[in-house]
């Protein structure tokens, strides 16, 4: 199941790769990124130069698996654009994790509560 949270009427989708790479995290169990720059405005074949009228934002999508000790029960997919500094990369984000208070540790938090609550609704369908 797919659902967004986009301010404007663009769905979210995901390409080919992008689908690969969700289930790659599911069997992995691990984040998975893709960074990707926007295109340029005119590219120069001959002499392998890309040229900008101005420089847009690299956007980030990042696979989060929702995950027990057993089990993958779903991928979070994030389209980011202009991350803050203590979410923009995963290693800063896995290296505060641990540390009391901070953004990232709440976040990681509310994940967990998500999956407890995806495998609550699972057992539940299952056992009717």
């Amino acid at each position: 199941m797919m659902a967004d949270t986009l301010p404007s009427h663009e769905a979210f989708t995901l390409s080919s790769d992008e689908l690969a790479q969700v289930n790659t995290t599911m069997t992995q169990g691990r984040i998975q990124e893709k960074r990707s720059a926007p295109p340029p405005d005119i590219r120069d074949s001959e002499h392998h130069v890309n040229y900008y009228a101005t420089i847009g934002p690299v956007t980030i999508l990042r696979l989060i698996p929702l995950q027990t000790d057993r089990h993958v029960f779903g991928v979070l997919c994030l389209r980011i654009q202009h991350p803050v500094s203590w979410f923009a990369d995963v290693e800063h984000m896995e290296k505060d994790r641990s540390r009391p208070g901070s953004r990232v540790g709440f976040f990681w938090t509310y994940l967990e509560q998500v999956t407890s609550l995806i495998e609550r609704a699972l057992l539940r369908s299952a056992a009717a």
